[in-house]
């Protein structure tokens, strides 16, 4: 699963010298699914990195009322008989972010119509010819044994990023261990802000966050009133940056906020998996900081109150 194998200590932490988890691995995507059937694009190659979220099968003219972007669509076209109807289809399925199109063709001579790969073609949609020969069920079987495997690769991957983050609490790392740590999972920069949006950690292994991207997102961060994860906008960032909030103890307001800005703009189920499992670890380092921190205030206005009331000695003192 792309995750580095760890020398473990006796009690299976691992070492202080080695990395977190990575994040190499493959999505389904058009390309590669049409790859994977032996069957080739028809129209809008430069888009066919378009992962594939899920497959879905209608003869509508019109199916994004059922859709939520991502779907691999499948049709006969059967509902599609002028050129302007086709048209209509393949713009509304690319308005809707539809990760691609197969066209089932009935017969062995056919072909999609000129005017869906026309269409496809100036808006850049994935679009591929199913054959006779190859039932949608080949194609859907094809897909979700893909985004199978896929999810469960997600949910071996959290795991693992789970465990670092808990052995990095344990070793008490800080805040800043935490960032590196998620920066790698993610592969990305991370900024972990306090409530008002003042930087408390920063991790940007490429430098990709500078001062000034840091003092606009800290200014988006002190304007939420709502403590929920949202995506924050900068020009800089042409996919913006994944906020996620560290609650309260009292769970009402943020106390923390951590952001994420992926190296190649993704910001994909792994990515909100990780970073919620880091708010909690996030949420214990700053509880840590708050009770070592009260501590020592009450130690130091014990110690001041006896210094001025003459009951410790200049050498305890001076200890």
């Amino acid at each position: 699963f792309g995750v580095p194998v760890w020398r473990a200590s006796p009690f299976g932490a691992p070492e202080p010298h080695q990395k977190s988890p990575g994040t190499t691995r493959t999505l389904l995507t058009v390309d590669n699914l049409v790859q994977e059937l032996g069957l080739e694009l028809a129209a809008g190659a430069d888009r066919a990195e378009n992962p594939v979220r899920w497959v879905h099968i209608s003869e509508e003219d019109d199916p994004t009322p059922w859709l939520n972007g991502g779907e691999l669509l499948l049709t006969t076209g059967t509902a599609l008989r002028t050129a302007a109807s086709q048209r209509r289809f393949l713009a509304r399925l690319a308005e809707h972010d539809l990760a691609g199109l197969g066209f089932g063709v009935v017969d062995a001579t056919g072909r999609p119509p000129q005017a869906l790969v026309e269409e496809a073609d100036r808006l850049g949609f994935p679009l591929f010819e199913v054959p006779p020969s190859m039932p949608f069920q080949t194609v859907t079987k094809a897909a979700m044994g893909r985004l199978v495997n896929e999810r469960y690769d997600v949910l071996k991957r959290g795991v693992a990023v789970q465990q670092w983050l808990g052995h990095l609490a344990l070793e008490e790392r800080g805040l800043d261990g935490i960032a590196a740590a998620v920066s790698a999972a993610v592969g990305g920069s991370v900024l972990i802000a306090g409530a008002g949006g003042r930087p408390i950690a920063l991790h940007d292994p490429t430098a990709a966050v500078d001062d000034a991207i840091v003092a606009a997102l800290g200014v988006e961060l002190a304007a939420r009133v709502e403590a929920r994860p949202f995506i924050l906008a900068h020009p800089a960032l042409p996919a913006g940056a994944y906020a996620r909030p560290v609650l309260s103890p009292r769970g009402s307001r943020a106390q923390a906020w951590i952001v994420v800005a992926t190296d190649d703009g993704r910001l994909d189920e792994l990515v909100r998996l990780v970073v919620q499992q880091a708010v909690a670890i996030v949420g214990l380092e700053l509880m840590h900081r708050y009770v070592a921190s009260d501590t020592e205030r009450r130690l130091t206005a014990s110690l001041v109150g006896d210094a001025f009331s003459g009951r410790t000695d200049r050498e305890e003192l001076g200890r």
